[in-house]
């Protein structure tokens, strides 16, 4: 999910930035600057998080042309993927005209449009979020400590999340549905050996019914 949400990201930026301009997910270390060849986005992925407020608890069921269940969809999980996105360019000016056509980008909306998605996110029922610089209550590592970190000196940075779905594999080790269902009933209740004439009276005045239900499918042959 995370190689897809890159590559989906990189096809998002790529359609807003100058031509020639590269889109990179590597570390940007001091080695890293030196090698590069033309102006650069990077998209440097610190921190990944689940996104517990998009959790839902409900499985969705898969039915075949027969309409019988045949699989079932565990619920979608969502992941927050925080990228610290810095252009690098031979003057500030142009970094900085960089940084704005990234933010000009995601003013277009929070959705990453389906065009640009790669992968298994291609054809995905849950979209891409696209977030910029949204404040959030636990924030994780700051822009001085990532590019403390790496060894670099703190430089204009934006903080990036995209929210990528993560769907899990279909059950489909599941019972086969029940053909035939069996109803059988009993009367409980009335005197008992043993008992006095006052309590035998009060059985005797309670009654109950019990169900018996048995269902049959394929597999109990």
């Amino acid at each position: 999910m995370i190689a897809d949400a890159d590559r989906s990201l990189a096809n998002f930026l790529v359609s807003a930035l100058d031509s020639g301009t590269s889109v990179t997910f590597d570390t940007p270390t001091d080695d890293w600057a030196k090698s590069l060849k033309r102006p650069a986005v990077s998209c440097f992925l610190h921190r990944v998080v689940e996104d517990i407020g998009r959790r839902n608890a409900d499985w969705a069921d898969e039915r075949g042309p027969d309409g019988r269940v045949g699989a079932r969809q565990p619920p979608v999980r969502h992941y927050q993927l925080h990228y610290q996105v810095s252009a690098w360019a031979k003057t500030v000016e142009d970094e900085h005209r960089l940084l704005g056509k990234v933010m000009e980008a995601c003013l277009t909306g929070e959705i990453v449009a389906a065009e640009h998605l790669a992968g298994a996110l291609k054809g995905e029922q849950q979209p891409l979020l696209v977030r910029l610089g949204v404040p959030v209550q636990d924030p994780g590592p700051q822009p001085h400590d990532v590019w403390s970190s790496l060894g670099m000196p703190l430089r204009a940075s934006l903080e990036l999340t995209l929210v990528a779905p993560l769907r899990p594999t279909l059950v489909t080790d599941i019972a086969p549905p029940a053909e035939e269902i069996t109803i059988g009933m009993e009367a409980i209740g009335g005197g008992r050996g043993g008992v006095g004439p006052t309590d035998s009276t009060l059985l005797a005045e309670k009654r109950w019914t019990a169900f018996r239900i048995r269902e049959k499918s394929s597999a109990d042959e």
